[in-house]
């Protein structure tokens, strides 16, 4: 197995930006090149799909995102009833959830999204027939894995945000 192999096996997701980086390069050339591949002019790279997928509990909640051009669309499993979008151009911080006032784009990206995760196997998460949202609620990371997740209308910025 050569070098980009593993770097292959362990960063699958920035060797898919095509970037051919060696694990050996210093951490200040990598953050150069990434900076350098995400400002690029290509119009294909420019108007793909970029997908996140985070299926556990462990440090948040599960939850997926698509960005498509100026949009993001998030689906927190845990909360499906609280639709997720946002105009990436006019709302950089993610403050404003529009989904509510363009229920036909939320539905359009939202479907488009789950089509990809489903067509790449991505898992989903399973509901626990155990579940006691009390024994949750407990839990000494529940506050942590919540304060970010789903919100209708707006939110306020935190100090430290843009």
């Amino acid at each position: 197995m050569n070098a980009m192999d593993s770097w292959n096996e362990d960063t699958g997701k920035l060797y898919n930006l095509g970037m051919h980086v060696s694990r050996h390069l210093s951490l200040k050339y990598y953050r150069k090149a990434f900076v350098q591949k995400m400002s690029c002019r290509d119009e294909t790279f420019l108007n793909r799909n970029l997908y996140f997928h985070y299926p556990h509990y462990r440090s948040s909640v599960p939850h997926s995102v698509m960005i498509s051009g100026s949009s993001k669309v998030i689906h927190f499993y845990h909360r499906p009833d609280i639709p997720m979008l946002f105009d990436l151009s006019d709302d950089i911080g993610e403050v404003k959830n529009i989904a509510k006032q363009l229920p036909e784009k939320h539905k359009k990206l939202y479907e488009e999204m789950m089509r990809y995760l489903e067509e790449v196997g991505a898992r989903f998460p399973k509901v626990n027939p155990d579940y006691d949202p009390e024994v949750y609620k407990m839990d000494r990371k529940t506050k942590e894995r919540i304060q970010w997740g789903p919100f209708e209308g707006q939110r306020t910025l935190d100090d430290d945000e843009i």
